[in-house]
């Protein structure tokens, strides 16, 4: 499967997932779902992690030792990046109990846009053109359309 495939079903996988998030969160709070999503996602990565060590007959496997393949600051970005995920998760979830998934979900993800373009450029020393620059704007001018009612 090419990189576009996979950009494709990572597009549908969260155009889908919110409304999934909000109907489960008529019974539970944020803490209660995000402790029960992250229990499946635990109990997947189990059975993926069985499968490659046991039941898969290439050569290729998974140690339960893969931390001592990060350093030190490895590990303080990966309980970082592991915050980073839970927080807005949490917030999230707050966020689509009380407004509608078709303005959380765009807005949201055309600041991250936004935003991600700002960090890598500015921090991570990424490249920036006219296209990109024309890009961020008219995403800009599509949340001004999306927020005024």
């Amino acid at each position: 499967m090419n990189n576009y495939m996979y950009l494709l079903l990572i597009i549908i996988c969260w155009s889908i997932n919110p409304f999934f998030k909000k109907k489960l969160t008529t019974n539970l709070n944020s803490v209660e779902y995000n402790c029960a999503n992250n229990m499946c996602i635990l109990c997947m990565i189990l059975m993926v992690i069985f499968y490659l060590n046991f039941i898969q007959t290439k050569s290729e496997t998974i140690s339960i030792n893969f931390f001592n393949k990060l350093n030190r600051n490895q590990l303080g970005l990966l309980v970082l990046s592991a915050f980073l995920t839970l927080l807005p998760s949490f917030l999230f979830i707050n966020v689509l109990k009380e407004m509608d998934v078709s303005f959380v979900v765009p807005f949201t993800q055309s600041l991250t846009i936004v935003f991600s373009t700002i960090i890598g450029v500015l921090i991570m020393n990424e490249k920036f053109n006219l296209k990109i620059g024309l890009g961020i704007v008219s995403i800009v001018v599509g949340i001004g359309l999306l927020t005024n009612k």
